[in-house]
Order: structure tokens, then C-alpha cells, then sequence
């Protein structure tokens, strides 16, 4: 899917952009200008480096591009936490959660603890 397809913006576009791809993630990405898809490439990228399944960062896309995000990496890592889901497995890998703890601890406990 996804990962495969990282190699360039162009590529990334080409694959984001599919029949394959869920109608809100294609358009969403139909209507960047060539700054904004070049940022989104940047945090897909970054994004994909910390999950187990890119299915998930694609299936979480539809309600993260209602926000305003910034970082899609956070985003998805607070999804995580929330596992509206309840799935029993962990969607970011083991060596990224620690790290993603430290650097949005302040998010974490803005929304989880008011």
C-alpha cells in the first residue's frame, strides 16, 4: 500500500490518489496545493515509521482530517491510546512508544486528565 510508495512526493501522490484508496483519503489529497502535499508527505512518512499497520493510519484518516492537525504523527498516536475500537493489539511499535510518550506528554495529559 502505502509504504511501498514513499520513494517520492510523485509517487506518493500517484498511490494516494488510487482506485484503491478510500474516496476521503484520495480527495483529501486531490486538494492540497504542492506545499501542503509536500508536508503531508513528510508526516505520512513520519507517521508510518511509528505504527504496525498502515491500514490503520488510513482507516484513523477519516476522522483526523476533520482537525486541524499539524501532526499526523501525534494524531495517530493519540487515536491509539484512545483504541475507540478496542483492538488487543498495539497499533504503534514497541521501540516508538516511549518516545511518543515524552515528546507529547503534555498533549497526553491535556486531553486525558482535565
Amino acid at each position: 500500500m502505502l509504504k511501498e510508495h514513499m520513494k517520492n512526493i510523485k509517487e506518493f501522490k500517484e498511490s494516494a490518489t488510487s482506485p484503491w484508496m478510500p474516496g476521503y483519503f484520495r480527495e483529501y489529497v486531490e486538494e492540497l496545493t504542492k506545499k501542503e502535499l509536500e508536508d503531508f508527505y513528510r508526516q505520512v512518512k513520519e507517521a508510518l515509521e511509528v505504527i504496525e499497520d498502515e491500514g490503520y493510519l488510513i482507516y484513523k484518516f477519516r476522522w483526523i482530517m476533520k482537525r486541524n492537525f499539524t501532526d499526523l504523527r501525534k494524531e495517530i498516536y493519540i487515536e491509539s491510546l484512545c483504541n475507540a475500537e478496542g483492538l488487543t493489539r498495539d497499533i504503534i511499535k514497541p521501540k516508538w512508544r516511549e518516545v511518543l510518550y515524552e515528546k507529547y506528554k503534555e498533549d497526553i495529559q491535556r486531553i486525558f486528565y482535565l
